[in-house]
């Protein structure tokens, strides 16, 4: 938190960044008052996961439509709905100085941190601040190109890489935390969300899980999306005839192939390799490879991370 309020006056010029730092300055109460906490960098795939469980609650306690547990209180609906607090737990763009590695302060807490691959987060990320909202309108990406801005020091895909080895560590020191991929749920996404909720107390049925990943799946959220279906102005398209402007734009694992040529991957896999906890087991593609995706299979340590062990 010192460090992030180190860099105020230099974030202050941007309305997202002061509405994350008010978020942080209300931090203490909001982790007080939550019966767990969804911590994950921006881009991580939140979106679609807050989707699916507020989905499973509206039809198990006949809730009204277009609500999203986060923005909307469900827990204030039906007090059987557990209160979550979603948190970024840093200032996306201040860089990783910014960063805080200790997470003493979640030690009461019951966390479930959602990780995805570096390189897709720096991707949706640029195009977040490019072509939505307050960054848009603000230019928060200063001007860069998508690659710049990915591997600029101290910066895009340095602060992402920085920040998941934060919370790899953290988690291993810090009672009550779960530890989910990206990857993984859309790779299983009936048994990562079923370990999901068990980890938040509840046993939805297998018929209840099925149908909240398939009202959830992309393309119907991103109907919905353009239908502004949910009550969050946050949840539209800014422009609905470029998919990039969509809050659900592609969801796609090792979508970042598209983007970047085969000397941009090398450098980015550099950096991948040289600083990422290898216990992440993201891999990075190269072009000319026989353009095969990297492997994404379930690490060791994330599948032994479950509640039980805590």
């Amino acid at each position: 938190m010192q460090k992030a309020l180190s860099l105020v006056p230099q974030l202050l010029h941007s309305k997202k960044a002061r509405k994350n730092l008010k978020q942080m300055l209300n931090e203490r109460r909001l982790l007080k008052e939550a019966d767990f906490v969804c911590v994950s960098f921006p881009k991580s795939g939140r979106t679609w996961l807050r989707a699916m469980l507020t989905r499973l609650y509206q039809v198990r306690y006949d809730l009204p439509d277009g609500l999203l547990i986060g923005y909307s209180d469900l827990h204030r609906l039906n007090p059987r709905i557990p209160n979550i607090f979603f948190t970024h737990d840093c200032l996306p763009l201040g860089g990783v100085a910014s960063l805080d590695p200790d997470k003493t302060k979640y030690r009461r807490s019951r966390v479930f941190f959602l990780g995805r691959h570096p390189i897709d987060v720096v991707v949706s990320q640029y195009h977040q601040i490019t072509m939505r909202g307050p960054g848009k309108r603000e230019n928060l990406s200063g001007g860069k190109d998508l690659f710049t801005f990915a591997t600029e020091p101290g910066f895009g895909i340095h602060t992402i890489i920085a920040y998941e080895n934060h919370w790899l560590e953290a988690s291993e020191r810090t009672p009550g935390v779960l530890v989910a991929k990206y990857e993984e749920i859309r790779q299983e996404p009936e048994t990562e969300l079923a370990r999901v909720t068990s980890f938040l107390g509840e046993r939805f049925s297998a018929d209840e899980i099925a149908e909240a990943v398939e009202f959830c799946a992309f393309e119907n959220l991103q109907r919905r999306e353009r239908e502004h279906y949910y009550v969050n102005s946050g949840l539209r398209p800014t422009d609905p005839s470029d998919p990039r402007s969509f809050k659900v734009r592609r969801g796609k694992m090792h979508g970042y192939l598209d983007y970047f040529d085969t000397e941009q991957l090398a450098v980015l896999k550099k950096i991948v390799d040289d600083q990422l906890d290898p216990r992440w087991n993201y891999e990075v593609a190269l072009h000319g490879t026989g353009d095969r995706e990297p492997r994404s299979t379930p690490a060791t340590w994330t599948m032994n991370h479950s509640p039980a062990t805590h």
